[in-house]
C-alpha cells in the first residue's frame, strides 16, 4: 500500500519511532541488570539516567567502589551535570572502560538528546562485551573457575601482582602478563558484533544438540528460533524444545519471556525488534542476557559440585562409623585414617564454596527455572490445543510484509490467515471461518478446516 518503504515497511517518522523503542527497551534491560545490586530499576533510561542516582550507581557499577563526590542528580543545576559527567567519563577512561578517544557532546548528553545517550550507553556496552566474550573464554578453559571465584561484573579490589624475593617478576608471571596482554588487544580489536556472535556461538556449540543448531553469522539470525532456543538452551538447562517449536513470532515471544522471569528484568523486547535489528540495541540486550546467563551458569556448577560433595560426606561418615572403635588390624587403622582424611578435605571444599558463594541464592534461582519450565510446558500445550494466534496490525500491509516483518509463520495453513470480523459482509462459498464462543472464550477450530458451506 501507499507510503511504505519495501525495505523498511514504515511509514515516515515511524523508523526512527521504532529504533528509539527499541533502544528505549533494550538499554533498559542493560542497565537494570547492572542496577540489580544497588536496588533500583529504570523504566526508561533515556529520562531516568540523570534522575536521582541513576548516573552515579551505573558508574560504580563499573569501577566497583564508591564515588564519593557524586551524588543524586536531582537538585542539580545543568551546568552541574556537566561537571559530574566530565568527572565519571574521566574516571571511566582512565580505568579503561571507556576509550580515551571517545567523544561526546556533554550538552546534549545532559538534556538526554536520544542519539548522544544512546552513544554513551553503546560505548559502556563495548566493555561489557569484551569482558562477556572474555569470562566465557576463561571459563569453558578453565571449569574449575567457576567454583573457585564467584562471577560479577561489578569488579573487587585487584590484589597486588606476585614477586619474587628480589623484587623481580618471575619468568611465569611474565609469560601471564603478555598472554593476558595479547589477550586484551584482540579482545579490543574485535567489533562488538562479532564478540557477542562468538560468544552466543561458543555456548551454543558446548550444550547438548548445539552441533546440529544452524551457524549464527549475523545478529540478525537469532529471529531465527532456532538459534535463539539453543541459546537460551545453553544458559538455562535445556527449557525448550526447538524441534516442536513453530518459528514464529509466538514462540520468540514465549522464550524472551522466560528470558525476562530468569534475568529478573521486566522488558519489551519481541520479534519486531529482533527482525528489524538495530545492532547497538540488541546486541546490549543479549549482552545483558549473557552476564546473566554466566551467572546462572556458575549457580547450576556450585550447586551440582555441592550435592556431590554432600553425597560423597554422608557416604564416607557412614563407613567410618561401621568401623569398629578399637581398630581389630593395621587395615582398619589404614580405612580409618584414609575416611577421616576424606571427611576433612569434604567439609573444607563445601565450607570454601559457602564462603564464595550466596548458595541459598543459588538454590533459589534454580528452583524458579524448574517452575518456569512447568510453565513453560503447560502453555505450549495450552497453545497446540488452541492453534490459533491472535495478532494486531498496525497498518494495511502485504502479506508477504506481515510474514518478514512481524515474523508471522503462515506454514501450517498453507500462507492462510483469518481476520476478525465484526461487521456483516457476504460470504462466498469457498471462504473458511473461524466461530468464537463469547461464553466459553474459545474457538471453534474444527470450523476452520473446511469451506463454509
Amino acid at each position: 500500500s501507499s507510503g511504505i518503504n519495501a525495505e523498511w515497511p514504515l511509514r515516515p517518522g515511524e523508523k526512527h519511532i521504532m529504533q528509539q523503542y527499541t533502544r528505549t527497551s533494550c538499554f533498559g534491560t542493560w542497565v537494570n541488570v547492572r542496577l540489580a545490586s544497588y536496588g533500583i530499576k529504570t523504566t526508561n533510561i533515556y529520562k531516568d539516567l540523570f534522575r536521582g542516582y541513576t548516573l552515579k550507581y551505573l558508574a560504580e557499577s563499573f569501577l566497583g567502589r564508591d564515588m564519593k563526590k557524586i551524588q543524586g542528580c536531582d537538585d542539580l543545576t545543568d551546568q552541574q551535570k556537566k561537571t559530574r559527567i566530565e568527572w565519571i567519563i574521566a574516571e571511566l577512561q582512565d580505568q579503561d572502560i571507556l576509550a580515551y578517544n571517545y567523544v561526546y557532546d556533554r550538552d546534549k548528553l545532559v538534556i538526554g538528546e536520544p542519539d548522544e545517550v544512546s552513544w554513551f550507553l553503546w560505548n559502556l556496552v563495548k566493555f561489557d562485551i569484551r569482558e562477556t566474550w572474555d569470562t566465557t573464554k576463561q571459563c569453558y578453559m578453565q571449569q574449575s573457575k567457576l567454583l573457585d571465584e564467584s562471577y560479577s561484573w561489578v569488579p573487587q579490589p585487584r590484589p597486588d601482582s606476585p614477586f619474587d624475593p628480589n623484587g623481580q617478576l618471575s619468568y611465569k608471571e611474565i609469560q601471564m602478563r603478555e598472554k593476558a596482554r595479547k589477550f586484551k588487544d584482540k579482545k579490543k580489536k574485535m567489533k562488538p558484533e562479532d564478540s557477542i556472535i562468538e560468544t552466543i556461538q561458543q555456548h551454543i556449540d558446548d550444550s547438548p544438540g548445539g552441533k546440529r543448531c544452524p551457524p549464527l553469522n549475523d545478529i540478525e539470525d537469532l529471529s531465527d528460533t532456532r538459534i535463539l532456543l539453543r541459546f537460551i538452551n545453553s544458559l538455562f538447562r535445556q527449557t525448550f524444545t526447538p524441534e516442536v517449536l513453530l518459528n514464529d513470532r509466538w514462540t520468540i515471544k514465549l522464550a524472551l519471556d522466560l528470558v525476562g522471569e530468569m534475568i529478573d528484568v521486566e522488558h519489551k523486547v519481541d520479534s519486531e525488534d529482533l527482525v528489524h535489528c538495530d545492532l547497538m540495541a540488541i546486541c546490549s540486550f543479549f549482552v545483558a542476557v549473557l552476564m546473566k546467563g554466566l551467572s546462572f551458569k556458575q549457580a547450576l556448577v556450585v550447586v551440582d559440585r555441592i550435592d556431590s560433595l554432600q553425597d560423597k560426606l554422608v557416604t564416607n561418615s557412614k563407613l567410618l562409623e561401621d568401623l569398629p572403635n578399637i581398630p581389630q588390624s593395621l587395615e582398619v587403622i589404614r580405612q580409618k585414617k584414609e575416611l577421616t582424611w576424606k571427611i576433612e578435605a569434604l567439609t573444607k571444599e563445601l565450607a570454601k564454596l559457602d564462603g564464595t558463594h550466596d548458595v541459598d541464592r543459588m538454590r533459589g534461582w534454580i528452583k524458579k527455572l524448574a517452575l518456569l519450565q512447568e510453565q513453560v510446558n503447560e502453555t505450549i500445550s495450552d497453545k497446540i490445543e488452541d492453534r490459533f494466534e491472535v495478532a494486531d496490525i498496525p497498518r494495511s500491509t502485504t502479506i508477504n510484509s506481515l510474514v518478514k516483518f512481524m515474523y508471522i509463520n503462515l506454514n501450517l495453513t498453507t500462507g492462510i490467515a483469518f481476520y476478525t470480523s465484526n461487521c456483516k459482509e457476504v460470504v462466498s462459498p469457498e471462504r473458511k471461518l473461524v466461530l468464537y464462543d463469547k461464553k466459553e472464550k474459545s474457538t471453534d477450530c474444527d470450523s476452520a478446516l473446511i469451506p463454509l458451506l
